[in-house]
C-alpha cells in the first residue's frame, strides 16, 4: 500500500485543537465574569455603608473619649473607624482592646464626608452596650465638626472645647488646620487653634509653635487593620476624638484627589 492510502484525507488534530480553544476562550469569558462580579461586589462594600448606619435612631449624649487610645480601620472593604481602649492585661475573657466609639458614613456614600461617631455606653440593668451620637460632620470646602454640649452649655464660666465648633482645612500638600468657634463665646467666625503636620501613615503632629497636642503614630501593618496609638494632652484646645476625625477625614481628602487625579491623566 502506498503512503498516499495510509495517509488520511482529512487532519482530525485540526478540529481538535479548534475545539479546545473554544473550550478555552469559553473558561476565559467565565473568569471575567466572576472578576466582574467580584469586583464589583468589593466597589459595593467599599462605596455603600452598611444600612443599619443609616436607618438607626440613635440618642445623642456628650462625647467621653479619653486622652490616650487606639485607631484603627473597621475593615479594609468599607468605610469605618474604630477607637479603642490602649492593650490591656487579659483577664478571664476580657478582650485585649475594649471598644469605645466608630466614626461612621451616614450618607449613600462616604466619600460625602458625612460623619458620625457613636460612642459606646454600658447600661448597668441590663449589662449589655448601647451606642449614642456625640458627634456630627460634613465636608464642604472644609470639614465641619459639631459636638453634642452638656445642658450648661451656655455657662461662660469656663471654655469647655466640647461645647465649640470645629473646622478641619487641608491644603493641597495636605499640611492642616484646625479652627474653632464657641457660641457661648459668643464667637461668630472660627479662628485657627492648631496647626496639623505629617500624615495618616507616618503620623500626624497637632501643634502651635512649640507646643504639642495631640500626636498619632506610624501605623502598624494593614493585616493589623492600620492600628495606630493616638495621646492627647491636657492642654489641647480641641476635645480628645478631634485626631482620630481629622484621620478620617485626611484619608477621605487624599482619596477623592488621588482617584480625581487618576481620571485627569486618563
Amino acid at each position: 500500500m502506498s503512503h498516499n492510502e495510509n495517509s488520511p484525507l482529512i487532519d482530525h488534530s485540526y478540529y481538535e485543537d479548534d475545539d479546545d480553544d473554544e473550550e478555552i476562550s469559553c473558561i476565559q469569558k467565565w473568569c471575567l465574569i466572576i472578576c466582574f462580579i467580584i469586583i464589583l461586589i468589593v466597589v459595593i462594600l467599599i462605596f455603600i455603608p452598611q444600612q443599619g448606619d443609616i436607618d438607626q435612631n440613635i440618642p445623642s449624649d456628650i462625647s467621653v473619649i479619653p486622652y490616650q487610645y487606639q485607631l484603627s480601620f473597621k475593615s479594609h472593604w468599607y468605610f469605618g473607624y474604630l477607637i479603642e481602649t490602649l492593650p490591656v492585661e487579659f483577664k478571664d475573657e476580657q478582650p485585649e482592646y475594649v471598644l469605645l466609639a466608630e466614626i461612621i458614613s451616614t450618607s449613600t456614600s462616604w466619600t460625602f464626608g458625612e460623619y458620625e461617631v457613636r460612642e459606646y455606653r454600658h447600661n448597668n440593668t441590663s449589662g449589655n452596650m448601647f451606642p449614642v451620637k456625640t458627634v456630627t460632620s460634613s465636608l464642604k470646602d472644609n470639614a465641619y465638626v459639631s459636638f453634642k454640649t452638656s445642658s450648661d452649655a451656655n455657662s461662660t464660666e469656663s471654655l469647655d472645647p466640647a461645647t465649640c465648633d470645629y473646622m478641619i482645612s487641608l491644603t493641597d500638600t495636605l499640611t492642616g488646620y484646625i479652627y474653632r468657634k464657641c457660641a457661648n463665646s459668643h464667637e461668630l467666625d472660627y479662628t485657627k487653634i492648631s496647626n496639623v503636620k505629617g500624615s495618616t501613615t507616618w503620623g500626624l503632629t497637632f501643634y502651635d509653635g512649640d507646643e504639642i497636642y495631640a500626636l498619632t503614630s506610624e501605623t502598624q501593618y494593614w493585616w493589623n487593620m492600620n492600628r495606630r496609638d493616638v495621646v492627647v494632652t491636657t492642654s489641647a484646645p480641641f476635645p480628645q476624638v478631634i485626631p482620630a476625625i481629622y484621620t478620617a477625614y485626611y484619608d477621605t481628602i487624599q482619596h477623592i484627589r488621588d482617584t480625581k487625579g487618576r481620571r485627569h491623566f486618563r
